[in-house]
């Protein structure tokens, strides 16, 4: 799986837990740029929650993801083509 597609992948995730994704420049800003992002757009139901358990979450979830495309590449790839 490449770098983009993780990326996206995250960015999806990131909106099951935020308010918002996460956005494209994520790498890019500084750490404490990025908790203060989780920390404004946290979604009300783990408002009460620590930002690093958050994150956690949010990254847990990337990872179910990700396996799961890649164990299952041969039934993505038969519907998008059927």
């Amino acid at each position: 799986m490449n770098k983009e597609l993780k990326f996206k992948i995250l960015q999806l995730c990131s909106g099951h837990y935020l308010s918002a994704n996460i956005p494209n420049n994520w790498y890019d800003l500084a750490e404490e740029e990025q908790h203060e992002f989780l920390t404004d757009n946290v979604w009300e139901p783990f408002e009460t929650y620590d930002v690093e358990f958050v994150w956690r979450c949010i990254t847990s979830a990337t990872k179910a993801t990700q396996e799961f495309m890649e164990n299952n590449t041969n039934i993505i790839i038969d519907i998008n083509f059927n």
